[in-house]
């Protein structure tokens, strides 16, 4: 994730020699790295200090009138909407302090450095720091007093953009620069040299800060991936093509809207089921289809029976002698039906044939009445 600021850089001069107060950068929130490097003229010591903040150690030129130190922070909220600076004792006139608020910032890297030699000098070189990785900001802070103990700004060097600057000019109140580089490459720095316009006492710092956002690789299993998908109308060109290591699809058990329909022919049994929703694939193995009926009572084939008469046939029988007698019995018949509703009917007859088989005449006939 890439840095910017939470507000433009401040510079903010105390109102006395011990004490200064800073409004917090509109806008800071929870995360956002707060830093407040304190510019000063007299001893490295004792060091400034504001609630909730680290001070580093501070450096200074050899003669003492430039003096830098940076009180750092990670906002959680509970830091309130001013900063007081103070130092336990007063420091040679009224101070400076720069504010610079970054969104989820972390300092990676900081190099102080400050002018050796009494008479001092227009250069202001800050030994560099070494950037871990690409997308980090490189700061750029430096105050500076003229030999006359004048406030003087550092002119930036190459590759920085100024974001800050103070130029009053007060006697033992070093004026500062705060710059930037945006777009730094990973890797060692080396120093970088800012310009006075005239000799001058000076001391700053390299600061290195990187996103503090960290980010999180989900690892998903066929477990935690649901796949939705809306009805596709097919095309005659359409094709569609899945592959087990690409896609896992896990369905939950689908209810039929209605009873499926089972038909059973002799060469093979099917099942048609009503049209199902699209997007559900329903895989049917041969080890997994089972077709279960109801018992059914066999049926025997219908046999019509005409209003008038019941015809038996038998095998013809052979006899012996033109005068024998042929006696059918029909006591072992037995005629059964179902779903018959009764109805009234006249009477029937059962015709017996008896007499001579050969050449029989009317007179072989009984009628005899069935009720």
């Amino acid at each position: 994730m890439s840095l910017s600021y939470r507000a433009t850089p401040t510079i903010t001069l105390s109102s006395s020699s011990t004490s200064a107060t800073v409004t917090k950068a509109s806008g800071t929130t929870t995360g956002d790295l707060i830093l407040l490097p304190v510019y000063w003229s007299g001893a490295a010591t004792p060091l400034p200090a504001c609630t909730g903040f680290t001070a580093d150690t501070a450096v200074a030129s050899t003669s003492g009138d430039a003096v830098y130190s940076l009180l750092s922070r990670v906002s959680d909220g509970s830091e309130g909407s001013t900063f007081t600076v103070t130092f336990s004792s007063a420091v040679d006139s009224n101070f400076r302090v720069g504010q610079a608020v970054i969104i989820n910032g972390v300092i990676d890297a900081k190099q102080t450095t400050a002018e050796v030699g009494s008479g001092g000098n227009t250069s202001c070189a800050l030994a560099g720091v070494t950037v871990a990785g690409s997308g980090e900001w490189l700061l750029w802070f430096a105050c500076a007093l003229s030999a006359l103990l004048v406030g003087r700004a550092p002119a930036v060097p190459s590759g920085i953009t100024s974001q800050a600057v103070s130029s009053a000019g007060g006697t033992y109140q070093p004026d500062v620069r705060m710059g930037d580089n945006q777009s730094i490459a990973s890797g060692a720095t080396g120093t970088l040299t800012g310009t006075l316009s005239e000799a001058s006492l000076w001391a700053g710092a390299q600061i290195a800060v990187k996103s503090n956002v960290t980010f999180v690789t989900q690892n998903l299993t066929t477990a935690t991936v649901a796949v939705a998908m809306n009805a596709v109308t097919p095309q005659a060109t359409a094709t569609a093509s899945l592959t087990t290591a690409a896609v896992a699809v896990a369905a939950k058990a689908v209810t039929p809207t209605s009873s499926p329909t089972v038909v059973l022919s002799t060469a093979a049994v099917s099942v048609a089921m009503p049209p199902l929703t699209a997007g559900i694939l329903w895989n049917m193995a041969a080890a997994t289809v089972s077709v279960a009926m109801h018992a059914v009572s066999a049926i025997p084939t219908p046999v019509p029976i005409g209003t008038s008469q019941v015809n038996l046939s038998m095998p013809g029988v052979t006899v012996a002698r033109a005068d024998a007698l042929v006696a059918l019995s029909v006591t072992g018949v037995t005629v059964q039906a179902q779903n018959i509703t009764p109805s009234a009917v006249s009477p029937t007859y059962l015709a017996c044939w008896y007499g001579n088989l050969l050449s029989p005449t009317s007179s072989d006939f009984q009628g005899v009445s069935v009720p």
